[in-house]
This record gives structure tokens, C-alpha cells and sequence, in this order.
């Protein structure tokens, strides 16, 4: 008996070192890292409480917030793109986060942009278009006037050819990003448009948009 409790025990801890594991190859090098205050607080607030819309760490250094997560899907279901808004009392952050490391090339018009890398170049869904989209749609969901939009790229990338007319910056020059914020916005602002916003996505899953 006693070596069957603890070969259950066993499986158990094995299980969940690995779910752990697994979500740690998937925030290394994220977006994620520079969220949170490191892979602890980001495994519970996904795992334990199932809530990813605020960090201890950035409460710590910009006071009150709410992040909100989005995707754009193919036609698989595969998301292809990645937005990050984030309500705060200096107004209203949207970040298009692209993941592609190298160097990168392209213009708000184009619909691909080049990425080189490793003497390659690949193609990749150029962002611009589809942050207006987003800011439109978020501006249309809250009512607020006013959203900054930016291009956010890994610090291993170069985009210093990049022709555009959104704000670009480096997934380490988060903080900086945010508290340079030209809005303002109070506590009970910032929690009516994070309602609004996760209100509309709750709807979509149940299919009552249409």
C-alpha cells in the first residue's frame, strides 16, 4: 500500500514538473518575460488562478492595470498574430508583438515583411494594417479616443529599416514604453474598459456575437 501512494504521488509530481516544463520552453524569450516579474508569477497566474490580467510587477512600478490578450486566427483556428493592450494610468498601450528575430525590412502598405536571417529570408505578415484594425476595434468596444499603438519586436531583432509610422521598441524598453504614455486614465476608467473589452471576447466564445 505504502508503495502504491507513493508511486501515485510520483506520477503526479512528474505530471505537473513537466506541464511545467513544457510552459517554461513557451515563456522563454516571450512577450511574457518582460510582463511579469519571472516564471514563477506567470506559471500560477496561468495555472493556479487563471489570470493573466495583472502583474505584480508592473502594479509595482506603474500602479494599477489590466492586460488584455488578443489573436488574430487562420482560417485553421492558428493564431498568426499576437496584440498585447494594457489599460494603466498614463492611457491605453496596444502592442503588436512580433515574435521573428533577424533583421527586418518592410512599410505600413506592404503586406509582407522580409525578415533575414542566418543568410535566408522569409516572409511574414506584415503588422501595421492589422494593429489599426485592432486600435479601431478596441477604440469601438471602450469609446476611448485615444490608443497607442506599438510595434514590438524581440531584442534580438533589427528593425532599424523599418519604414513606419507606428512607435517601434524593443520587448525590453517595455516599462519605459509605458510610463512615457501620453493619457491618463483612473482606476475605475481603466477596469470599465478592461470589463468591456473581456466582456466581448466571453461573448464570442459563447457564440453570441454574430
Amino acid at each position: 500500500m505504502e508503495l502504491f501512494f507513493y508511486g501515485f504521488f510520483g506520477i503526479i509530481i512528474f505530471a505537473l514538473g513537466l506541464k511545467a516544463y513544457q510552459d517554461y520552453k513557451y515563456y522563454r524569450g516571450s512577450f511574457y518575460t518582460v510582463l511579469y516579474s519571472g516564471f514563477v508569477e506567470y506559471y500560477l497566474r496561468l495555472r493556479q488562478r487563471k489570470d493573466m490580467s495583472q502583474s505584480d510587477w508592473l502594479k509595482q512600478e506603474i500602479g494599477e492595470h489590466r492586460i488584455v490578450f488578443n489573436s488574430y486566427l487562420d482560417q485553421n483556428g492558428v493564431p498568426v498574430h499576437n496584440f498585447v493592450t494594457v489599460f494603466h494610468n498614463k492611457g491605453v498601450h496596444m502592442f503588436s508583438v512580433i515574435q521573428s528575430k533577424g533583421q527586418i525590412t518592410g512599410k505600413d502598405k506592404d503586406k509582407h515583411w522580409i525578415i533575414h536571417r542566418d543568410s535566408k529570408t522569409y516572409r511574414i505578415p506584415a503588422s501595421s494594417e492589422l494593429l489599426r484594425q485592432h486600435v479601431d476595434y478596441v477604440k469601438k468596444q471602450t469609446g476611448l479616443s485615444q490608443i497607442e499603438g506599438v510595434l514590438m519586436f524581440t531584442d534580438e531583432t533589427d528593425f532599424s529599416k523599418m519604414k513606419t509610422e507606428w512607435s517601434t521598441a524593443k520587448y525590453s524598453e517595455l516599462l519605459n514604453v509605458l510610463k512615457n504614455g501620453t493619457g491618463s486614465m483612473t482606476t475605475m476608467e481603466i477596469e470599465a474598459c478592461f470589463k468591456k473589452c473581456t466582456e466581448n471576447v466571453n461573448k464570442q466564445k459563447k457564440g453570441e456575437i454574430k
